[in-house]
């Protein structure tokens, strides 16, 4: 060889590989973006007439709850049991009302009706410009329904935070992983509906069924995520953190180690 009194042969530097698989200076250094995929044509969903017919209105239930000292607005519909969690500043009736009115937009564009908001006493205030009947529990109660949601949600996320080997999480992983959850969920039957072997997506997002051969990452792993590259002796890729699909192209969020922001990537190392 080149190497006189080399202390390692190739069957040494073969078994590194195989073990710590590709040294991370050389994924950075010599790595290049693949070329971009055709867009994959989502399979139309037919819903039967009479599902359509039964679901021409629905209710919600709507609920704030805390995760790690974070405040969310966590809703769920009765009859398509859609739910949906969104990230809150505040427990303000302002912040809340603008969220649920994303969410009824999401219904009528899935030609649903929310005709009643059934919510608890610290949403007396809740503007009624969102057009559907707030009913409100007496003092002291809650909605049941959506309280029992919630403590699902929080368990489904302890079980997914004990498989990964961090001791505590930043606010953005946590946000992400409740929206992660709730997506989850929308994507398989719930027994509490009323649409038979329907999901929530199939219904309100129009959302076929879970591919699984695009479940490639699982949340809170770690990755080295491709960056443009530029003419400088910048790294081609950066640490990150995997957090959820961003859509049903294959691509994903990820939190940025460099800068602890939200990135989305389709190619990873």
């Amino acid at each position: 060889g080149s190497i006189i009194n080399f202390p390692f042969t190739s069957t040494d530097l073969d078994n590194c590989y195989d073990i710590y698989g590709e040294p991370f200076p050389l994924i950075k250094g010599i790595s290049t973006r693949s070329p971009s995929t055709p867009t994959q044509v989502q399979e139309e969903i037919v819903i039967p007439p009479e599902v359509v017919r039964q679901l021409q209105t629905d209710e919600i239930d709507i609920d704030h709850y805390w995760c790690n000292g974070n405040p969310y607005l966590h809703t769920k519909g009765r009859k398509v049991c859609f739910k949906k969690t969104f990230t809150c500043k505040t427990e303000g009736m302002k912040e809340c009302s603008k969220e649920l009115q994303s969410l009824l937009k999401d219904y009528d564009d899935a030609n649903i009706e929310i005709s009643i908001i059934h919510r608890d006493k610290a949403f007396s205030s809740l503007s009624p410009e969102l057009g559907s009947w707030l009913n409100i529990v007496a003092l002291n109660a809650h909605v049941g329904c959506i309280k029992r949601d919630i403590r699902t949600q929080k368990e489904r996320g302890r079980c997914i935070i004990a498989s990964t080997p961090f001791k505590c999480i930043p606010k953005l992983m946590c946000d992400e992983l409740q929206q992660h959850i709730s997506n989850i969920e929308n994507s398989f039957p719930d027994a509490q509906g009323n649409i038979g072997n329907l999901t929530a997506n199939n219904i309100v997002l129009c959302r076929g069924k879970i591919d699984y051969s695009k479940i490639k990452l699982r949340f809170g792993d770690y990755y080295q995520v491709h960056l443009d590259t530029t003419n400088t002796m910048r790294g081609h890729t950066v640490g990150t953190i995997a957090l959820r699909p961003n859509n049903d192209q294959s691509s994903y969020w990820f939190m940025n180690l460099r800068t602890g922001k939200r990135i989305h990537a389709r190619q990873w190392e």
